[in-house]
């Protein structure tokens, strides 16, 4: 009886198009998680509390203008995940390969193990990079007192320089490191634990 062959895995370019396109689910679930934490972000720096935590946020905001704002910034919430999750699922997949090829930190099964961390950490701090702008613009979005576009949003962000499109990148991709190469290192392990069940 003939063995079926094991279909070659996919290419990067369309390992990063499966990962833009996960941002669109992934923006359906986060937008209203995310305009709730911008708010209590907020509030936290004031001396006004309009919100006692995340339940009653959305609560509120049903209330005073329907489910729909709760999605406010879902637009450019999207532009920020499509290309973020692009680069992070493509980045992963070229830099493990590429070191698993090059053995470049060794052959043994604890080097595969590290590329895999050092992959992960990458991607993460890479995806970041590029979603920074989009971050800084859908916050003010999310946190205007009155329904405002993102090029609004822009123009309020960038009113003193550019650059504040990227405040903040400098921690925020150093975190980015440890925690997606964590998070790449979980779904590695649970990947193998599970082929064992084939």
């Amino acid at each position: 009886e003939e063995v079926p062959s094991k279909k070659s895995p996919l290419s990067i370019a369309e390992l990063s198009i499966a990962g833009a396109l996960s941002g669109i689910p992934v923006t359906l679930f986060e937008t209203p998680l995310e305009r709730i934490k911008c708010l209590l972000q907020v509030q936290a720096g004031s001396p006004i509390k309009m919100y006692n935590g995340p339940v009653d946020c959305g609560a509120q905001l049903i209330e005073q203008a329907g489910v729909s704002s709760l999605y406010r910034g879902t637009a450019i919430t999207a532009a920020r995940n499509i290309p973020g999750l692009a680069v992070w699922f493509g980045t992963y997949e070229l830099l493990k390969r590429e070191m698993n090829q090059s053995k470049l930190l060794g052959s043994t099964g604890s080097a595969e193990w590290m590329n895999i961390i050092v992959a992960g950490g990458f991607a993460g701090s890479a995806s970041w990079s590029i979603m920074m702008p989009f971050d800084a613009i859908k916050s003010v979005v999310q946190t205007s007192p009155h329904k405002i576009s993102a090029f609004e949003a822009f123009d309020h962000v960038t009113s003193k320089s550019k650059l504040a499109l990227f405040r903040g990148i400098g921690p925020t991709v150093l975190i980015a490191f440890p925690a997606n190469a964590m998070c790449f290192l979980g779904m590695e392990i649970a990947w193998k634990a599970l082929s064992m069940f084939d």
